[in-house]
């Protein structure tokens, strides 16, 4: 009955909040927060129009772990970050996805723009990665699409946040998605 899913949908939310109240750590809060946005497991419905796109099994167990904020059992042989950053790679992977030394944020944002731009053109667009020529460094897009819509131009300037990042972690522990607005913001105001 109604009544019944209702005090259950309240049993859940309560058990939930009884979750989050009893996690000690911002960053684990912040990425149980962040797995909770209205968009944050669209990944998993992706339907594959071809088999470039699909996951390796152990891509996909990486992933998942990620998202939960398990440990990934192959970040454990490693001790230190690259010589320039010497900061300590912990298990979850938080340092590895937020360092800016290490290439891993930079390493994403390619692989995304590469990805996007891939699915854009094997649709039939007309596209073009990396601007450099028409825009300054600040404003340039990561993707020009020249025929989206009635002949207009699509530019896209993809970012990649993390929500456990210093920078971020204060509020993604309460907000999910805060992270990727506050990086939304800092793209349109040009302080990245």
């Amino acid at each position: 009955s109604i009544c019944m899913r209702e005090r259950e949908r309240e049993s859940k939310a309560k058990e939930f909040q009884k979750f989050l109240n009893d996690c000690h750590f911002k960053n684990k809060k912040a990425r149980v927060i962040s797995c909770g946005g209205p968009i944050a497991g669209c990944w998993l419905d992706a339907l594959l129009s071809t088999q470039a796109y699909s996951m390796m099994n152990a891509d996909f167990c990486s992933a998942s772990l990620l998202r939960l904020g398990a440990d990934l059992p192959a970040l454990r042989s490693l001790e230190l970050c690259i010589p320039q950053c010497s900061e300590v790679i912990d298990d979850a992977g938080y340092h590895a996805l937020t360092c800016k030394w290490g290439g891993g944020c930079i390493l994403r944002h390619d692989r995304v723009t590469d990805n996007v731009f891939q699915m854009l053109s094997s649709v039939g667009h007309r596209c073009r990665k990396e601007l450099t020529d028409q825009f300054s460094s600040k404003q340039r897009p990561d993707i020009a699409v020249y025929d989206y819509a009635d002949g207009k131009k699509l530019l896209l300037d993809i970012t990649v946040a993390h929500p456990c990042a210093q920078q971020y972690l204060t509020k993604s522990f309460a907000t999910a998605g805060f992270a990727a607005g506050e990086r939304e913001k800092a793209k349109k105001t040009g302080s990245t």
